[in-house]
């Protein structure tokens, strides 16, 4: 019976202890919402094999500079490269880069690295 009484008890009190931490976070305050979305579009995307996934976006950033930031990590040299704005994606193949053929990026574009 007291056994009973103790886990009765247990079950009561988890309700109590979400009550207290307060509401979940899908309820998060409009205006931190609003600046946690700002930072997340101010970020360089790079999928493909490297280290660092997400690049902080800066206005002197270019393509070749987020490769150098996202460290690959491939076996083999990448053969092409995707940067993706919008709807709108551009190839760059790895010897029009390396001959100079760069682009600077904006805040939210991708960058796919293919072997």
């Amino acid at each position: 019976m007291i056994i009973l009484v103790t886990l009765l008890a247990g079950l009561g009190c988890k309700s109590k202890q979400v009550k207290a931490n307060g509401p979940p976070p899908a309820y998060m305050d409009p205006a931190a919402a609003q600046e946690a979305m700002r930072q997340a579009q101010m970020v360089i995307q790079v999928r493909g094999d490297v280290r660092n996934h997400v690049i902080p976006w800066s206005q002197d950033l270019t393509l070749a500079g987020a490769l150098v930031e996202g460290d690959y990590t491939g076996r083999w040299d990448p053969l092409s490269v995707t940067v993706t704005r919008g709807k709108k994606v551009q190839r760059f193949s790895a010897i029009r880069l390396l001959s100079g053929n760069d682009m600077f990026l904006e805040p939210g574009d991708v960058i796919d690295i293919h072997r």
